[in-house]
């Protein structure tokens, strides 16, 4: 019998390492780039990405994650924000569980987004078996600022 193992962190690429997006995506019409240096996280020369609504009202970033989502396990993302513009960023940080034949569950936290680094987490309680997904996303609803995403986690996924 195979056995699932835990993962630290169940987002891939939370430090936008990757070329491009690497496993994210970002919503239709948003803008968007990977900036790297001391302008990054906690000025440590580390990637970053940093995005904002376009010509849009609001827009999103998010990565999905196979896996069984398990009952009466919480799940708790974070993620480190800061406003690159020095506007405050009004966000929403949120996990989803979907697929399978239980309606999606979804645990949120709404937040404002100052121009300092600070991790913003939310967690999801799981409550219906056959999940097949969790999506970690973040929602931008303040335009004409920029938004800087670093750092993200969602720890303790069971991959198969």
């Amino acid at each position: 019998m195979a056995t699932a193992a835990l993962e630290d962190t169940g987002v891939r690429d939370g430090a936008f390492d990757q070329a491009g997006l690497g496993p994210w995506v970002v919503a239709p019409g948003a803008n968007w780039a990977v900036g790297s240096g001391s302008g990054g996280a906690s000025g440590t020369g580390q990637n970053w990405l940093k995005t904002n609504t376009g010509s849009n009202a609001s827009s999103w970033f998010a990565q999905d994650i196979a896996t069984a989502a398990v009952p009466g396990r919480p799940y708790t993302g974070s993620i480190f924000l800061r406003s690159l513009t020095g506007g405050n960023i009004s966000v929403a940080v949120v996990i989803w569980a979907l697929g399978g034949p239980h309606p999606t569950e979804v645990g949120q936290t709404l937040a404002t987004v100052g121009p300092s680094w600070q991790e913003f987490k939310t967690e999801l309680d799981v409550t219906s078996p056959g999940h097949v997904e969790l999506r970690f996303q973040v929602y931008v609803s303040t335009p004409g600022q920029t938004l800087g995403a670093a750092f993200a986690t969602l720890p303790d996924v069971a991959r198969d």
